[in-house]
């Protein structure tokens, strides 16, 4: 039998995956600007940290970083920093009620089997009055009236692409703005605010930076802040 090396399959995609990273402008914006949104001091969980770098940005925000993930992918590089790494089941969260100041997810609603109960979840291990910032593609964005227009209209789910450490990687959804603050308002959510993010498309070339509405119906990305209601 095949025996595979798993923490040396992590490490080297941690470091392919890190030059991706360094080269792409639209990325490493996109986490500073959601770093710039968690409260000082904050303890701070980030949900579906995939690699580790939004966690290890983290890091220059507050010392109190927890990470997880339904497969323990996140390398050596962000835990050596601070990082407090627990593994999930899928739709339950590791941590007791009313842990966090502050939850952080970037690309994994759209992920989710369930995103009610997903939400439900969060709010489960969030303070009262502590605050949710997540941020999901926008189903109308450029690319996808290129594709409507030219190839054919984008399904969900959508097409498959495997990654080496987490397996599957899916939208089973992709939302618009109006979704996104139903979505937050039903589960009692207050001073919910979606934002659109950069404009393009492509990552390296495009707008990397927050989008004034009503602009942001085209935008490549939504970053939504919340409190925690009851």
């Amino acid at each position: 039998m095949l025996m595979i090396d798993t923490k040396k399959l992590i490490n080297e995609n941690f470091i392919y995956r890190e030059k991706l990273y360094k080269v792409n402008k639209f990325d490493r914006r996109k986490l500073k600007i959601l770093v710039k949104s968690v409260p000082r001091d904050a303890r701070v969980l980030e949900i579906g940290c995939g690699y580790g770098f939004l966690a290890q940005l983290l890091l220059s925000r507050t010392d109190k970083v927890w990470a997880t993930d339904i497969v323990r992918g996140i390398a050596e590089k962000p835990l050596a920093g601070g990082v407090v790494f627990k593994k999930m089941k899928v739709g339950k969260l590791p941590f007791e009620n009313k842990f966090f100041d502050c939850l952080i997810s970037t690309d994994v609603i759209e992920h989710v089997e369930d995103d009610n109960a997903f939400l439900t979840e969060c709010g489960r291990v969030l303070k009262k009055n502590g605050k949710m910032i997540t941020m999901t593609p926008n189903r109308y964005r450029l690319s996808f009236w290129l594709k409507n227009l030219v190839l054919r209209k984008p399904k969900f789910p959508n097409e498959k692409r495997i990654d080496p450490i987490f397996g599957v990687d899916q939208h089973l959804r992709e939302y618009d703005k109006k979704e996104l603050r139903t979505l937050f308002d039903k589960k009692d959510w207050k001073k919910i605010k979606v934002q659109g993010y950069g404009f393009g498309l492509s990552n390296r070339k495009a707008l990397a930076k927050l989008i004034a509405s009503p602009w942001d119906f085209w935008c490549n990305y939504f970053l939504v802040t919340a409190k925690k209601g009851q």
